[in-house]
């Protein structure tokens, strides 16, 4: 979306209007319950650049770049604006800003590397610098916020070439979903992204000759989840490409040359053309709560809108010629259509209930077939169970008989060896005094040997003493003896 485009918002009953005057400066001007506008306020002198953005409180919060991608920040109440000091002091274009219902903000912008750089708001805790989960080398050309404080943004990779649908959790915290789009050798329109009533997400860009259209709805499978894409072949490249969002309806239109306007209604699957007139060729970014349109005004600031909706008040009756009955007949023919969409769409949605209820109803009546084979199924499963749990039942009681008689045996065994170990302690005992009577005798057999050599040296001695005497008395008992014949 280009930057220099005037803007516009209109929370509550009162219109904010930012646009970038002829000598290049950031000029704004509101008007309160339609009202006549108040006298334009300069912001900025030599502004090349701004982003504006609502939040939920109504106030108005502008990013503006000078020609040295300077940044300036500011936001605007219904008592005044001032300028704030800001986290970072250059951002290269494009770069985007938005706010949830909440009150978070998101500042995305490309780096002086090519890189997003991303910055989180809260009323709290102020602005505060994120690292995006996701490494990514590319430009951001579209971005919006849903209820819960996600981010959806649509980037294009110059290097691949892809063109890539990414969502973020709150704060950046995580990667909820990717999609590669398209692989376009070059984006000569930016791309738009647009969150409805029920939060689904529309993304068209334009490609190869072809302007392509794809749905994000929102909920879980099956009824969630893309939609196959969409292709409206066209001869020339457009120079403009939005949403318009009436609620739940949304329009996708495409501006080419000489005032010709594309419009496809995803609704009720509709394609037609238009002329805008030569007053009501001004584009202007219209600012809502998360995210940004463009829609096609008579004037600077606004009068009549080419797109009626809920997000601008009605028109002054005192307009130069913008409540014309060409003009009436205009919008009225746009309300019809719209109103015959709907009637389409209702017709289809009832069809497409009536079929599924038939098929809910052939389900029904299948799950109930299917539920009386599961009983029977079931039945003799259960009978075979309760079979062969008797079986084990029987066949648990006799182990258990077993078992009993096994335990009996081992506490015989246990009383037997209860005796056993009696005994052979007894036997134990016996053996430890025949052992000690052993080594009694066998120290009496030691000194009765000792007793005994003693008493053998003793008789030996005797028997020499014995044997000198009897020597002796031989000795003298010979000369007592001796002859008379023998003196001669």
């Amino acid at each position: 979306m280009s930057l220099n485009l005037p803007y516009y918002s209109c929370p509550g009953d009162t219109e904010f209007f930012l646009y970038i005057d002829e000598q290049g400066a950031l000029s704004s001007s509101r008007r309160i319950a339609s009202q006549q506008w108040e006298e334009n306020v300069i912001l900025l002198e030599k502004c090349q650049l701004f982003y504006a953005a609502c939040d939920n409180n109504g106030t108005q919060h502008i990013m503006s770049a000078d020609s040295n991608d300077t940044l300036r920040y500011f936001f605007l109440e219904d008592d005044g604006w001032c300028e704030k000091p800001f986290m970072i002091e250059r951002a290269a274009n494009p770069f985007a800003l938005g706010f949830s219902a909440s009150g978070d903000g998101y500042f995305v912008s490309t780096n002086g590397d090519n890189n997003l750089s991303a910055l989180f708001f809260t009323p709290n805790g102020g602005w505060r610098q994120r690292i995006l989960p996701l490494d990514i080398s590319s430009g951001l050309y579209c971005m919006a916020v849903d209820r819960i404080s996600g981010i959806h943004m649509v980037v294009y990779h110059k290097h691949d070439p892809t063109l890539l649908y990414i969502s973020y959790g709150r704060g950046f915290a995580s990667v909820r979903s990717t999609l590669a789009l398209d692989t376009p050798a070059e984006l000569s329109v930016p791309p738009a992204i647009w969150l409805d009533a029920d939060q689904n997400v529309h993304i068209a860009w334009y490609s190869g000759g072809c302007i392509w259209y794809r749905v994000k709805k929102a909920g879980g499978w099956p009824e969630g989840g893309w939609l196959p894409e969409r292709e409206f072949p066209v001869d020339v490249a457009p120079t403009l490409l939005s949403f318009q969002g009436y609620g739940e309806n949304v329009l996708l239109w495409a501006k080419h040359e000489e005032g010709r306007i594309f419009v496809y209604d995803p609704v009720g699957g509709e394609e037609q053309y238009g002329q805008l007139s030569e007053e009501q060729r001004n584009p202007i970014r219209i600012g809502t709560i998360g995210q940004i349109s463009l829609n096609f005004a008579n004037g600077c600031p606004p009068g009549t809108w080419y797109f009626p909706g809920s997000f601008v008040p009605a028109a002054e009756s005192s307009g130069s010629d913008g409540g014309s009955e060409v003009e009436e007949d205009r919008q009225l023919l746009i309300h019809v259509h719209r109103l015959m969409a709907e009637k389409k769409q209702l017709e289809t949605e009832l069809s497409q209930k009536d079929t599924t209820l038939s098929k809910y109803r052939n389900m029904l009546e299948m799950a109930k077939e299917h539920k009386s084979k599961q009983s029977l199924v079931l039945q003799g499963q259960l009978t075979q169970l309760d079979k062969k749990n008797k079986e084990l039942r029987e066949e648990i009681n006799a182990k258990n008989k077993a078992l009993i008689s096994k335990d009996e045996a081992l506490q015989q065994m246990e009383k037997r060896f209860a005796e056993v170990k009696k005994q052979l302690d007894h036997v134990q005992t016996s053996n430890q005094d025949s052992e000690n009577s052993i080594t009694s005798l066998q120290n009496q057999l030691r000194c009765t040997q000792t007793k005994e050599q003693e008493l053998s040296a003793k008789v030996s001695e005797l028997q020499q003493e014995l044997e000198r005497r009897k020597n002796v008395w031989d000795t003298i008992g010979g000369i007592f003896h001796k002859k008379p014949s023998d003196k001669k």
